[in-house]
């Protein structure tokens, strides 16, 4: 009998226990939802002034001596603002909301008192998520945005916090016109502190204008159309960052002063263009890197050698007598990058899938470019208003666009394989003239192997074109005006260039109008 009871006492004791256990459970799982989800709806909410609050029943402790706090609320709402706050002076909280239009703003704020607010743990499904207009010192962490085309906006707001977001999949709606689709745009502003975010598949993941004094740290930009763009940031710092497979890693505009220390590219890089020359003497880089290969600044540098491989991008600025030999710049946004610079030496370097150009020149004259590797980049070579190059011996094949030349003068194009570019192999425009094409074999470029528009004295011979442009009447283009005085042959030879499609009997007739012809084409590839 005793020991019947003592059976039953403790069959009773597990069922106790067991049923504790099952409504503790259930009541942490209730809690934990009633945290995490919010508990009221309201359509929206405007507040003109302090005693606004009072007005939706906001409690306390918002922090700061325990103002006002806006927390667990799903708001949908037709109007333009769903949260709206202007001119207050007291300290709130906006926390853990949900905040969904696509037409609207989720929280606009306007000229509050500066220090008094805390927007945390937020998810985000508007056009604009967040937007401040001359609001200073506020804070912006761990909210989610998604689907918006401006997550944050920032204008004459200064000192602001923006931390610990997560920002993807931005909506792109007019890129020709007017970009939108930023994870966070900061205009006219100071001071304000962008880090520890993460901007994914967005048209641009942080985008600066007219700004100045920031710190843009430890930020994580992948798989966006471009990382960062910053135009006339000035003074600003950009440390520690991520830029992943970006089509555009981080391109800087006419922003001097600024710092670069530590950020990492991973199959995209960086674009510094500084219109006044002289200000990229004020850039400083240090430890950055694209694809485990250090990035390279040089500016007034003269008899400059750079032979071991040691750089995946250069940057060459206002030099003079340098040789840039044995380096691999691939998958960056332009490979090597030169500006205002006279008697360079390029040799024996890789330039391939590089997301602008393998290689770029700007204003530099008296360069040499000898036995290269340019595959693969959206423009294999680019010269822009420089003149007296020479290009020989280079591998140019598989690029958007081969080599191009706007205001460039006196170059000599001799001895390269310029096959499988897409839209042309070779394309001269604006004042392009005196150009010597010769010994080159281009074979099944897409667009035309050579186009050339409006140009000067060229002379163009014992260049082999084999299956070039085959949707044309010619794998050539020149201008149709028959007093330009383009040679398409040697003049004292009499022997011009092999055509795969000449018919063996007549001149070889370009396209252009038919007053540019290859008088004595060669039956057999001199190259």
């Amino acid at each position: 009998m005793t020991n019947a009871l003592f059976l039953n006492r403790k069959i009773f004791d597990y069922f106790l226990i067991s049923v504790l256990v099952v409504s503790t459970t259930i009541g942490l799982i209730f809690l934990s939802e009633s945290l995490i989800k919010p508990k009221a709806e309201i359509a929206d909410i405007f507040i003109d002034c302090d005693q606004d609050f009072r007005a939706y029943d906001f409690k306390g402790k918002g922090t700061k001596e325990s103002p006002y706090l806006i927390e667990n609320i799903h708001f949908n709402s037709e109007k333009q603002f769903i949260i709206h706050i202007r001119f207050t002076t007291k300290f709130f909280t906006i926390r853990n909301c949900i905040l969904e239009n696509r037409e609207n703003v989720g929280i606009f704020i306007y000229k509050i008192a500066p220090g008094s607010a805390l927007i945390e743990n937020n998810t985000f499904t508007s056009e604009i998520g967040i937007n401040l207009i001359k609001t200073n010192d506020i804070i912006i962490e761990e909210n989610i945005f998604t689907d918006f085309s401006y997550g944050i906006k920032i204008y004459l707001s200064s000192n602001n916090s923006i931390m610990k977001n997560d920002f993807s999949n931005s909506l792109e709606e007019d890129s020709y016109f007017d970009i939108i689709g930023s994870c966070t745009k900061i205009e006219s502003s100071q001071l304000c502190n962008f880090q520890y975010n993460s901007c994914f598949n967005s048209t641009i993941g942080l985008e600066l204008y007219n700004t100045e004094a920031l710190d843009i740290g430890n930020n994580n930009f992948t798989s966006n159309k471009i990382g960062i763009t910053a135009e006339s940031a000035l003074s600003s710092n950009f440390i520690d960052n991520l830029f992943k497979i970006n089509k555009e890693g981080f391109l800087l505009i006419n922003s001097p002063y600024s710092s670069l220390t530590n950020n990492n590219f991973i199959s995209n890089g960086l674009t510094i263009d500084e219109r006044y020359f002289p200000l990229y003497d004020t850039y400083s880089l240090k430890n950055n890197f694209v694809n485990d290969q250090e990035i390279g600044l040089f500016v007034y540098e003269e008899n400059l050698t750079i032979n071991e491989p040691t750089y995946g991008q250069l940057i060459i600025v206002l030099c003079k007598n340098v040789i840039i030999q044995n380096q691999n710049l691939d998958n960056a946004s332009n490979g090597l990058y030169i500006v205002e610079t006279k008697n360079i030496q390029i040799i024996n370097n890789t330039c391939n899938f590089n997301l602008k150009c393998g290689i770029y020149f700007e204003r530099s004259h008296d360069n040499i470019i000898i036995n290269n590797t340019i595959s693969n980049n959206l423009q294999g070579l680019s010269f822009t208003r420089s003149n007296h190059i020479s290009i020989e011996n280079n591998m140019i094949n598989s690029n958007y666009l081969g080599l191009f030349f706007e205001y460039a003068n006196d170059c000599n194009i001799i001895g390269n394989t310029i096959n499988y570019n897409i839209i042309k192999a070779i394309t001269t425009s604006r004042k392009c003239d005196s150009f010597k094409i010769t010994y080159n074999h281009f074979e099944e470029n897409i667009g035309y192997a050579i186009f050339i528009s409006d140009q000067l004295y060229y002379i163009i011979h014992h260049n082999s074109f084999i299956d070039n442009a085959l949707d044309k009447n010619a794998q050539c283009f020149d201008s149709p005006y028959p007093d330009l005085r383009n040679f398409w042959y040697d003049i004292l030879l009499e022997e011009g260039n092999y055509w795969s499609d000449w018919d063996g009997l007549d001149d070889y007739i370009l396209d252009g109008g038919g007053f540019v012809r290859d008088r004595y084409p060669l039956s057999v590839p001199p190259v």
